[in-house]
């Protein structure tokens, strides 16, 4: 099979998962009436449901079998990588060989069904107290409901692992890609109806489309950013083959968290209060005034979000680059940071700069998140900017762009060299 045959393959397999997701997103859970939800949602102004079925890829605003979407997944290898931070043990087991990792998945995909019958608990149990919506209220909607929910995530991630082994691009990226190119006409049509019923001037309509390009731009320059550290590997023997001394360089993304910090970040939000609500009841009267003040557009809100995406930012980063790991291999190899002494010095210098490197990976990252909500809450944009949604689309169509170069050599007029840290990409 052909380089062009194999690409063409892989495209047509990817096509037709994300078909299978797409009728999945208009498969509505049992025991429900979709007319009545329609219309809730329809009339609905909360910006929290459009984020919510944003991420699902529009299953929420069907009340469908995917409306969880993949969040419980991605929260769930957050958890284990700030785990893995934690327990050294953990962050271990990811490099013992392939059973190694095949453990530390089966640990994500456990914690996944967790937090996604807790989630699925909630959305059940809040399902049955809207007029008319639920045919048969009781355990056993709230049962299967849940299951639903719960099976229904898990079909999204063998989807997703599919398109990652036997596809094009990321799997995951993927599938949220889809739903946001699906959302995105309508985004536009608003705006431009808006513009016309004179709720928006030209200016503010132009303004709004110049800021989205700058977005857009901010966001592929920023994710095609690389610190550099240069290397110098000394001449040395390889059996019989003298290699001459040589020069290299360890590469690091400004942000290599990608864009699952700022997508769980609202799990750390939404889930204790979704526990809260269970065990206490939702009409509290503190419950309530919490919920109130972490709203979408309140200050609370606001640095709750910017806190944990930062501090996600900084675990994942530490779990996926150890400076420590590095030095020992690049002084296995020969190599050497020029001016710094091997071992513990070239880790703490790859550590510092990597430190710093996270902390404007993370500032970008919040910054991205938070300005569309800002612009949402203050200037009153009366719909979704999606900061994280144009994060996502940049990043899959980034990934679908590196593969296709991989699987289609004569696209790329060079080739390069490197070591293998996991931060580069």
């Amino acid at each position: 099979m052909t380089a062009r045959d194999e690409l063409i393959r892989r495209i047509a397999f990817t096509l037709g998962l994300l078909l299978v997701y797409r009728l999945g997103c208009h498969i509505p859970i049992p025991g429900t009436d979709p007319e009545v939800w329609d219309q809730i949602f329809a009339s609905g102004t909360s910006s929290a449901l459009t984020n919510a079925n944003a991420a699902s890829g529009g299953a929420i605003a069907h009340l469908s079998l995917f409306a969880l979407g993949l969040t419980p997944y991605i929260a769930a290898a957050v958890l284990m990588q700030v785990a893995s931070v934690v327990f050294g043990g953990l962050r271990d087991l990811t490099r013992r060989g392939e059973d190694g990792r095949r453990s530390f998945r089966r640990a994500i995909l456990s914690l996944t069904i967790i937090l996604a019958t807790v989630q699925g608990l909630g959305i059940a149990s809040a399902l049955q107290r809207v007029g008319n919506l639920v045919v048969n209220p009781g355990a056993g909607f709230v049962a299967t409901a849940t299951l639903t929910f719960v099976g229904g995530t898990l079909v999204l991630v063998w989807l997703a692992e599919q398109i990652t082994r036997r596809g094009i691009g990321n799997g995951i990226a993927m599938i949220l890609l889809t739903a946001i190119a699906l959302d995105a006409p309508q985004a536009v049509f608003a705006a431009l109806q808006l513009n016309t019923l004179g709720v928006f001037s030209l200016e503010f309509t132009a303004t709004l489309g110049l800021l989205t390009v700058v977005l857009v731009l901010a966001i592929v320059a920023v994710e095609r950013a690389r610190s550099i550290i240069p290397l110098q590997f000394a001449a040395r023997r390889l059996g019989d083959v003298e290699l001459p001394q040589t020069s290299g360089a360890l590469a690091f993304k400004l942000n290599a968290a990608g864009l699952l910090p700022a997508f769980v970040a609202p799990w750390f939000l939404y889930l204790p209060l979704t526990l809260l609500a269970l065990t206490v009841g939702a009409e509290e009267p503190w419950l309530r005034a919490v919920v109130q003040a972490l709203q979408v557009g309140q200050v609370g809100h606001i640095a709750f979000n910017t806190v944990v995406i930062l501090v996600l930012v900084f675990v994942y980063t530490a779990a996926v680059i150890d400076p420590d790991h590095i030095a020992d291999r690049l002084r296995s190899y020969g190599g050497a940071v020029p001016g710094v002494a091997p071992g513990e010095a070239t880790a703490g210098h790859i550590d510092r700069i990597v430190s710093r490197t996270t902390l404007m990976g993370g500032l970008y990252l919040a910054l991205i998140v938070l300005i569309p909500e800002l612009l949402t809450a203050y200037a009153k944009v009366p719909f979704n900017l999606g900061g994280a949604s144009a994060l996502i689309a940049v990043g899959a169509i980034l990934d679908i762009d590196a593969q296709v170069r991989t699987l289609w050599p004569r696209h790329t007029n060079h080739t390069s060299i490197g070591l293998a840290t996991g931060a580069g990409g």
